[in-house]
Parts: structure tokens; sequence; C-alpha cells
């Protein structure tokens, strides 16, 4: 299956999901012409479908690449966990941070979540955040993406309830942990896990799955990079701090001088 071409491709597990009538509608009708609407109608709407949505940020990892934390690398005056906290929390009422060692984030306001299988990966983050969610639905996203997207993010959280997951896919192929997911797909999860299926790509062939494709976000300013992470030490001096233009201006003067710094990585 060629993820990488710009087109709807969806996958069907039978057993699960035989009632589920695949011509229905992606995107309500009204949710995609909010899309280009900036009244209050549309923003209210938007906030009104991720109430039901928990947001959760993945940090479970062990930066082995990195050498060091990299959810507390320093973005000119805020942490990067920090950062991707603050644009989660602006959209969803309630935020989990999956992690197995919550005392390193006690600054955020934000509750904690220890992984049930953990020593497995991504895969065992998803799973405890669908386990001990408040809600059917999930937004989760990593915590090395600095470039976060909330345009993007309430595209995907629009779709309707019908999918188990909605995936978008990039230029590099699918991302699935910047994606939602509903928690009718716990146990398939939960038997990808036991029967020791570790990639969460597997798990998406076998639920039924929406791969967003980049021809539908396409003319959202910058959501390509939303998907840019920071695994290593040369990924980090990569960056290009100043444009986290959603950082005040203080921040951002200090991104700008961070910058020049990092070539001492």
């Amino acid at each position: 299956m060629d993820l990488s071409k710009s087109v709807i491709q969806t996958c069907f597990h039978p057993e699960s999901h035989a009632s589920v009538d695949a011509s229905q509608e992606i995107f309500p009708t009204q949710t995609t012409q909010s899309l280009h609407n900036n009244d209050s109608d549309a923003i209210s709407e938007k906030r009104t479908q991720q109430e039901s949505i928990t947001g959760v940020i993945l940090a479970g990892g062990k930066s082995t690449r990195m050498g060091r934390n990299k959810a507390l690398l320093d973005l000119g005056g805020i942490c990067l966990i920090e950062k991707t906290y603050q644009t989660m929390s602006a959209l969803f009422p309630e935020v989990i941070l999956i992690t197995n060692t919550p005392d390193e984030y006690a600054f955020l306001n934000c509750r904690c979540q220890k992984d049930i299988y953990p020593g497995i990966g991504s895969i065992a983050g998803l799973h405890a955040a669908l386990s001990t969610s408040n809600t059917e639905r999930i937004f989760v996203v990593p915590c090395d993406m600095p470039f976060l997207s909330p345009p993007l993010i309430n595209l995907l959280c629009q779709t309707t309830q019908t999918y188990d997951a909605v995936v978008p896919v990039s230029d590099k192929g699918m991302e699935p942990l910047h994606a939602l997911y509903h928690r009718r797909c716990l146990q398939q999860l939960e038997q990808a896990i036991t029967h020791g299926d570790k990639k969460i790509q597997n798990f998406l062939r076998n639920i039924w799955t929406y791969f967003l494709p980049v021809s539908a976000y396409r003319h959202i300013p910058h959501a390509e990079q939303a998907f840019q992470n920071v695994n290593r030490p040369e990924d980090y001096a990569a960056l290009d701090l100043t444009q986290l233009n959603e950082l005040p201006a203080e921040w951002q003067a200090k991104a700008s001088q961070s910058v020049h710094s990092l070539e001492t990585l």
C-alpha cells in the first residue's frame, strides 16, 4: 500500500465494523464549511466537537539518539514539552501526558499516566491513553514536534466518529503519532501487543482507518512542517526556532539568539 500518494485510503476490519457505511461523509457538511469560516459560530462548533476528545502527549521514550531528555530541550525560553502542552491545552479540555517518569514533568499542570505495558515503545503509550482517557476519542502527538499546527489538528478532529483512527499522510508516509483514535479499537490494540507486534502501522491496517491525504490539508500554511520532530542533536541544531511564531515576542528574541548557540552541539 503506497501511503505517500495524495488519495483517500481506508482500511476495513470486517469483523468489528461490518455495519459501517463506507459511503458516509468523512467531514460533516457544516463542519467542512466552517473550516473556511471565521465567525463565532464556526469557532464554537469546533470547540464543542473537541470537548469530547482528550489531548494526549507521548513522552515515554528514552531519547537514546538525543543523548538527553528531548522533551526538556530549550526552545529559546520554553522547553519543548511545555510548548507542546500549551498548544494542546488550548485545543482540548483535558490533556494527558503519557510518561514513565512523571516527576520530571511536575512543572506542568497536567495529568500523567504510566504505560500499562512498559518497554515496548509508542504503541504502549497509545494503549495507556485509550485505556485511561475520560473520553471515547483521543488526539495523540509526541513530545518532540515543535511546530504543531492547531488548524491541522482541528481538521483531523472534525471527522465523523465512524472511524477507529484518522491518520494524516505526509510526503514521508503515514503519521500515526499525530492522529485521532477511538477507544473501540482498544481490543485490537491489546491483541497486537500480546502477539508481540509493536508496529502501529500494522495495527492501523487491521482497524477502520481513514488516511487523510496531503491534498486535504495543503491549504493550511506550513502544515507539513507540523510533522517535523527532534530525535537527534543534529535535528535540534537544524531547527529554525524563529518559526515558532506562536511564542511571545520576548521568547522569539531568545530563540533568535539560541540559533547561534546550537552550533556548539
